[in-house]
């Protein structure tokens, strides 16, 4: 069973994610256009978690911790922290050396991904339609 400590606590998990795969980025070892993008997309996707996080806790709407819409918000959270743990594996230093690789693998992959990644946490935050 979900609740809203549970969502809470995967979103906390999140955030400390992508605040370390945002450091993973920044080493300088990356295409400067590919990881200005992803740490863009990174960003945007780290505001929206801390407004979820606030949304979900002063619940000041209701639909927004509906139990269905929780189990979701769940699902989601946890595959995008499994992207994020990929994400910081191939990129930490120590990772995938060669610039081609690296650069395609940002480009070609996760890119992609967290565009895809913050769409759904902006339709997360959208009370469903009638």
């Amino acid at each position: 069973m979900v609740n809203v400590s549970a969502v809470r606590e995967s979103l906390a998990q999140v955030t400390q994610s992508i605040r370390v795969a945002m450091r993973c980025l920044n080493t300088g070892r990356d295409s400067h256009d590919a990881s200005l993008r992803a740490l863009s997309l990174l960003t945007d996707i780290l505001d929206l978690a801390y407004r979820i996080k606030d949304e979900i806790t002063w619940a000041e709407e209701k639909w927004f911790v509906a139990i269905g819409r929780l189990r979701a918000l769940n699902e989601l959270l946890s595959w995008f922290g499994y992207t994020m743990k990929s994400l910081e594996l191939y990129f930490q230093p120590g990772g995938v050396s060669p610039f081609y690789f690296r650069k395609h693998l940002l480009d070609k992959t996760y890119i992609p991904r967290l565009e895809q990644y913050k769409i759904m946490f902006l339709l997360s935050m959208q009370p469903d339609s009638e």
